[in-house]
């Protein structure tokens, strides 16, 4: 039988770690702020999912003044991209080939830096939505909607007052449900 009583009284010297307990204090008095984390209450979970049928609706319901071209490969009802209060981002990259919603701004994934975030905010500052998907919208588009989300409420926080009349117009960032593949039963 193993007596533990010796631990206790000699000096062995071991190579273990040592691991003691922390305690947080109470939730009220720390913050990941103290905690030197930058945290969001935005995430990919937050973000609202539009349908593709309800897609459709907003398309039409967006004010258009020029239908865009028409082609074999546009699926959907027409999107004017100049003045219409809605913006869709396909950020498919090698996958965009078979198709793609008409009037649709393409931004492969793989490209998508902190620059072209910045450059989209100022692009669609206008727009009162911006729809983002990819194939299935399981990882690309949400992923690049959350970037985007996240980079323009910095930029809205960061304008002054005077600023925020002009340029502070609501938007909402969707995420469009099932991507392009379900895009493509409508």
């Amino acid at each position: 039988m193993y007596d533990d009583s010796e631990l206790s009284t000699s000096p062995v010297v071991s190579n273990f770690i040592l691991i003691l307990p922390f305690h947080f204090p109470p939730s009220s008095s720390i913050s990941s702020h103290h905690l030197g984390i930058v945290m969001s209450e935005i995430t990919i979970s937050s973000l609202p999912r539009i349908t593709p049928s309800d897609l459709v609706l907003l398309m039409r319901s967006s004010k258009s003044s020029s239908p865009t071209p028409s082609s074999s490969q546009n699926v959907g009802p027409p999107l004017e991209s100049g003045s219409s209060s809605l913006a869709i981002i396909d950020v498919r990259d090698s996958d965009h080939i078979g198709g793609h919603i008409r009037g649709s701004l393409h931004r492969p994934s793989q490209s998508i830096t902190e620059s072209s975030i910045q450059d989209l905010i100022k692009e669609l500052g206008e727009k009162k939505d911006v729809v983002f998907h990819c194939a299935l919208s399981q990882q690309r588009g949400p992923s690049v909607a959350l970037k985007y989300a996240r980079a323009r409420k910095e930029v809205m926080a960061r304008q002054t007052s005077s600023q925020e009349e002009e340029k502070g117009k609501e938007q909402t960032v969707w995420i469009l449900e099932g991507g392009f593949v379900k895009w493509q039963e409508v």
